[in-house]
């Protein structure tokens, strides 16, 4: 057995040293190419669920989110609420929100005939707690982020300043810098006069069409005090969300609503489900691609050696050590065309990307190559191989020793 390996390996050895220099080349050219679209695809798509669901955690709901139970608009007690959640082990910091919408007024020209008006979401936050559960206070495009004294301030998105900050201007103010004023009148009648000192921008449009201003500011406006609409609960790492949420019910908070963060979000699954299609859509083709090639180079070296292969068969050489020379070559060029995959991915794109992410409306995407996957791809490609290569050298050497001599 070891003996016939080693004949095998001599004879692709020797093929492949003194074959054709195309063939040496662009074979495993051809394969590193199938096997690195197979993973820039499987690690661009990868990254972009990444980043969306970064964006939904760091921005939008957290990790966990407590909400009011279903005949409440919301929670009491917070400041308790808040305490017990954070003695839990593994809690990092928990932040109430107050939520309402609100009508925004922006009068540049301060004439009262040039005057926008929009509709926005305002939220109340503690600007001390805000920041070690969300990174909107990170995401700073002009000017500061809210102060805990801060009353007569607010903090908008891009979306809601406009004036080129945003992706949509027809839903926007139509160009709030930073220290322009703006009127927002709430439920009741209720109007207060702001100075924006922050504009900030995540990326995510459903993110930039927010505003902030303090818990202390909104408890005034609306004359609430330890309540709020959401609870968001902050955790080191994704994974123990359902763990903190048993916790958290064992403190005796049974009645609120309280989710992780992916059950807030059906966007993420939908999402997902069309990325594993794409994927799996490009792989195959990448798989035909790289399969017909080594298939038709391979088949054209074979069948150009047809009289040297009859001349090994006349010698006495078995066809199985025949077949297994042309199975190391194909090995051959794929362990190269496989290395070189991962030569350019991780010495090429993956450094590209980093530095140059691409900007996908919701968040600036970078790939995210995962080891199993271009594993995974790699065989894929690596197998498709061996099977290009068995067929041709098999249907070669079952011909007659004459015909493949003569023929």
């Amino acid at each position: 057995m070891w003996e016939d390996l080693s004949i095998s390996a001599f004879l692709a050895y020797k093929s492949i040293l003194k074959g054709n220099r195309a063939v040496l080349i662009l074979t495993p050219i051809v394969i590193s190419f199938s096997i690195a679209n197979l993973v820039f695809s499987s690690s661009l798509f990868t990254g972009m669920i990444h980043s969306l669901e970064g964006q939904l955690i760091d921005n939008l709901f957290s990790n966990i989110l407590i909400e009011p139970q279903d005949d409440h608009t919301s929670i009491t007690s917070i400041d308790e609420i808040v305490k017990n959640v954070s003695t839990i082990p593994g809690v990092v910091a928990v932040a109430p929100h107050y939520k309402t919408s609100a009508q925004f007024s922006f009068d540049p020209d301060k004439d009262n005939i040039h005057v926008t008006r929009r509709g926005y979401q305002v939220v109340g936050v503690d600007p001390i707690i805000e920041p070690h559960v969300t990174k909107i206070s990170q995401s700073i495009l002009e000017g500061r982020y809210l102060e805990p004294e801060d009353r007569d301030n607010i903090v908008i998105g891009a979306e809601v300043a406009g004036g080129g900050k945003g992706s949509f201007e027809k839903i926007s103010l139509g160009g709030v810098n930073v220290g322009d004023k703006i009127r927002v009148t709430y439920a009741k009648g209720i109007s207060r006069e702001y100075r924006v000192v922050g504009i900030f921008k995540t990326g995510m449009d459903g993110i930039d069409i927010m505003t902030f201003t303090t818990r202390k500011e909104y408890e005034a406006v609306h004359g609430v005090t330890d309540s709020a609409h959401e609870i968001m609960v902050r955790l080191p790492s994704l994974g123990n969300e359902e763990k903190i949420i048993s916790e958290i019910r064992a403190l005796g908070y049974t009645k609120e609503k309280i989710g992780p963060w992916s059950s807030f979000s059906n966007f993420t699954a939908s999402m997902s489900n069309s990325f594993g299609i794409l994927n799996f859509i490009t792989g195959i083709v990448s798989l035909v691609v790289a399969c017909t090639t080594i298939f038709i180079v391979i088949f054209i070296h074979v069948v150009n050696k047809k009289r040297q292969l009859g001349i090994l068969k006349a010698i006495g050489v078995s066809e199985k050590i025949i077949i297994n020379s042309y199975i190391i070559q194909t090995l051959f060029y794929g362990f190269t065309g496989a290395f070189f995959a991962m030569l350019i991915m991780y010495g090429v794109a993956n450094p590209y990307f980093n530095r140059n992410p691409l900007d996908m409306g919701f968040a600036k995407v970078k790939l995210l190559i995962e080891p199993f996957e271009a594993l995974k791809s790699s065989t894929i490609i690596l197998f498709a191989s061996l099977i290009a290569g068995f067929i041709p050298a098999w249907v070669t050497v079952r011909q007659s020793i004459i015909k493949a001599i003569w023929g």
